[in-house]
C-alpha cells in the first residue's frame, strides 16, 4: 500500500521562470517554505535589500533547492548571502490624462 501524500506544510519547490500576467516581465515562481513566492530575476545588493525591507518588500535567497525566505536572522547568515532576490512588484502603470476640461471649468 502506497502512502498518501497530503498537503505538506513549509514545502519548498524549485522555482521556475514565468511571465507576470500584469506587467509581462519575467519572474521566478516557487514555493518558499509553504508560501507562494514571485520574485524578480535580477539580484539586489545589500543596500537595496535594506531599502526593500524598510518598504515591506520580502526578499529571498536563491538556492539549488529553491527560494529561502529572508528575515532579520537569515540576513546575517553568510551561507545565505547571495544571490538575493526581491519580491516582484509591478511597476506603476501610466495613467491616461483627460483632454477634456474639468466639469464646471471654463477655457
Amino acid at each position: 500500500m502506497k502512502p498518501v501524500r497530503g498537503f505538506v506544510h513549509l514545502e519548498t519547490t524549485a522555482p521556475y521562470v514565468q511571465t507576470c500576467p500584469r506587467c509581462r516581465r519575467s519572474i521566478l515562481y516557487g514555493l518558499a517554505e509553504g508560501i507562494a513566492a514571485r520574485v524578480d530575476v535580477v539580484p539586489i545588493s545589500g543596500t537595496q535589500e535594506a531599502a526593500a525591507a524598510a518598504a515591506g518588500i520580502q526578499t529571498f535567497t536563491l538556492r539549488r533547492t529553491g527560494l529561502v525566505q529572508r528575515d532579520a536572522i537569515r540576513r546575517t547568515d553568510p551561507a545565505l548571502a547571495s544571490p538575493v532576490l526581491a519580491e516582484h512588484r509591478c511597476p506603476p502603470q501610466p495613467q491616461q490624462l483627460s483632454l477634456l476640461p474639468a466639469p464646471g471649468g471654463s477655457r
